[in-house]
């Protein structure tokens, strides 16, 4: 190990001595003193200089912020003295509001004044008139394009304030700046934002207006942080997905999932409401609306992000935004279960015209057959008798027997000598067996291929069909749209088919549908996207009708003269052409609702159950009228045997044969 060095406090102790030593030996040297004296002068005098002059440059920028600020000040009181002074000329204790003037172009508001004076008896004229204007409508102020003229340079802020400048209103504050006119626009995003400013351009007279703004949505591309007063319900292409305490605060499906983008493009935030009834909303004829159409209407809520159908009567109390979904209404029913029995199948592959036909050819080879015996009677008399033929041969009767059991691949027991007679046959077996191959052909065809035919292909023949009750979703446009068409067939189908039972139509649209499927002969309006987007939920198999449907488009709304219904209409146009709205529609639409194709399947026992019933009637009826022939001949064999006893030797005569 090495060896201990010396402790600090031995060195520091040496060190102070040495100092100590050396301070008392120049102090003790007489020429050292003066020099010493020279240096700590020198060295305090630089020190106090240096402080003096820091503190001469605080007081000069004091000074200097001091007469800023009173030149502020100055001109501040000049202004508020200018405002004083206006307010003293035009203090609205010397002003008249008058309500209820109609308003009309290049109107003289002096002579509307002086005119309402005298309807009213009052003695005014026109020097009594200071000025007069019209007063503008704040909800109107975006109509127009404004420029404010003003010497103020920094109280933009104290200019406007308590002044609501709508967010779609362009308002330009022009402020000289030498020989350079600064353009300013101010704005607000809402009544309690703060006021937003930005440079517009110069003017100047001798360049004009020099300015590299863009269009005003291009400017006014951020709503910063909005809370939105938001209508939302359960609809046909929105849904609430999530609720806390009653209160939706998330929303999906095809709107909602628009509405998230325009969120996200926009930054705004949504604050959902939902009215009472939970309906589209419909007019109760007094005025007033149900439904997101009543809350906008009555300005509970600024926007609705439900899909609402366009239409005339909202159109009058809303404001729609942009078409974001063309859809159609269509009419549906069910189809027909396989395990219904369709009772007049064998009846199908032929039309009543051809059975009409039919029944016309049975009828005239019948006559053809009896007048051809006629006329043989009449010309051949004896080759008749030679014949044997039965004179009841051929009568119109038994000529009709004959004929049908021909139509029914029957023969004869007895075949005609004649050949005219022999011809009609011929003709009637040909006809026959054409028209009896194609019937059975059609009637496999039509039991093997499930072709469900259409009671009616529609409106117009669904109404002169009457055995449908139609579905609509109550409180709804299309029930408004029957209810108020000037359409006379839609207003007949109101009246006949949903008028009778509107207080119990279905509450919402997958009720209908329900009920559509549970009962027979019922029919619902639906829109297509919805049942593309259901079909696999329903328990049986829809069918459009397929001439009958309505066109529709759906869109958002807001009220009336809102602010934000610009800049949501840009930004949902933009979408629309960049495909992104459409491909939204095919990520919640993956499935389409198609109309059913025919399908080949095997025939099963059900599907022939209606031929078979009927030739078991037909045996049945046969056999029945064997028992009773063979009743009544057996009664008369009886009768004429005891006719034939009680004839004494005389020719009996039978009663019967």
């Amino acid at each position: 190990m090495s060896p201990r060095g010396p402790k600090i406090e031995e060195i520091e102790s040496t060190v102070q001595r040495v100092v100590k030593d050396a301070l008392r030996d120049m102090l003790q040297d007489a020429g050292m003193v003066p020099v010493l004296a020279d240096t700590i002068k020198d060295a305090v005098t630089s020190a106090v200089v240096v402080e003096l002059q820091k503190n001469l440059d605080f007081k000069k920028d004091l000074i200097s912020d001091f007469k800023s600020a009173l030149e502020q000040k100055d001109r501040r009181i000049e202004e508020l003295e200018y405002k004083l002074d206006d307010l003293e000329q035009y203090q609205r204790r010397q002003c008249l509001r008058i309500f209820g003037v109609g308003e009309s172009n290049d109107e003289d508001t002096v002579v509307l004044a002086i005119s309402v004076a005298e309807k009213v008896g009052v003695d005014l004229s026109l020097v009594d008139i200071d000025r007069s204007h019209r007063k503008l409508d704040l909800e109107k102020m975006s109509q127009y394009k404004w420029l404010l003229l003003s010497d103020a340079e920094d109280f933009l802020d104290d200019l406007f304030a308590g002044v609501d400048i709508p967010f779609d209103c362009e308002l330009l504050v022009a402020r000289r700046h030498g020989k350079v006119v600064l353009l300013t626009e101010v704005y607000r995003i809402s009544p309690t934002h703060p006021l937003h400013k930005a440079h517009f351009g110069n003017w100047t007279p001798l360049q004009g207006l020099m300015s590299q703004a863009a269009s005003l949505y291009r400017r006014r591309n951020s709503l910063r942080g909005l809370q939105l007063k938001t209508s939302t319900i359960n609809g046909t292409l929105i849904k609430i997905t999530k609720s806390i305490n009653n209160k939706p605060v998330k929303v999906g499906g095809h709107f909602g999932d628009v509405w998230h983008l325009l969120e996200n493009t926009l930054q705004f935030l949504s604050d959902f409401y939902t009215p009472q009834n939970l309906w589209y909303g419909a007019d109760q004829g007094n005025g007033s609306w149900t439904g997101v159409v009543g809350q906008v209407l009555n300005r509970e809520v600024e926007v609705t992000n439900a899909d609402l159908i366009v239409n005339k009567p909202r159109s009058e109390v809303v404001a729609f935004i942009s078409p974001i979904e063309l859809d159609r209404q269509i009419l549906v029913i069910k189809l027909p279960d396989t395990k219904d029995l369709v009772w007049d199948s064998f009846l199908k592959p032929l039309n009543p015209e051809l059975y009409a036909v039919v029944l016309l050819c049975i009828v005239i080879f019948s006559i053809s057959l009896s007048y051809s015996k006629k006329l043989l009677q009449k010309v051949k008399p004896r080759y008749i008798v030679a014949s044997m033929v039965d004179v009841n041969a051929f009568s119109f009767p038994h000529a009709l027997l004959s004929t049908f059991g021909v139509f029914c691949s029957q023969g004869h027991d007895e075949a005609p000598n004649f050949l005219s007679t022999r011809l009609i046959l011929l003709a009637a077996y040909v006809t026959a067996v054409v028209i009896v191959t194609s019937y059975s052909a059609c009637l496999l065809s039509f039991i093997m291929t499930k072709v469900y035919g259409l009671p009616f292909n529609n409106f117009e023949e669904f109404l002169k069909d009457g055995t449908y009750q139609l579905e609509i979703l109550a409180q709804s446009s299309t029930l408004m749209y029957f209810k108020t068409s000037q359409n006379m067939l839609m207003k007949t189908i109101y009246r006949k088919m949903i008028a009778p039972h509107e207080s119990t139509l279905p509450k919402s649209i997958t009720e209908g549908l329900h009920r559509v499927c549970a009962r027979r002969k019922v029919a619902t309006v639906n829109f297509e996207s919805f049942l593309s987007s259901n079909i696999r939920k329903l328990n049986c198999t829809l069918q459009r009708v397929p001439h009958a449907f309505m066109a529709a488009s759906k869109s958002m709304a807001t009220r009336k003269n809102s602010p934000y219904r610009g800049i949501l209409k840009v930004t949902l146009n933009n979408m629309v052409r960049s495909g992104i709205i459409q491909v939204i529609h095919e990520r919640n639409f993956p499935d389409k609702f198609t109309v059913s194709e025919e399908e080949f399947v095997s025939v099963s026992l059900i599907d022939v159950i209606p031929i078979i019933s009927v030739l078991a009637v037909g045996i049945v009826a046969a056999i029945m009228l064997l028992l009773v022939e063979r009743l009544i001949a057996k009664n008369c064999v009886v009768k004429n045997k005891e006719i034939q006893r009680t004839s004494s030797g005389e020719k009996a005569t039978a009663i019967c044969t």
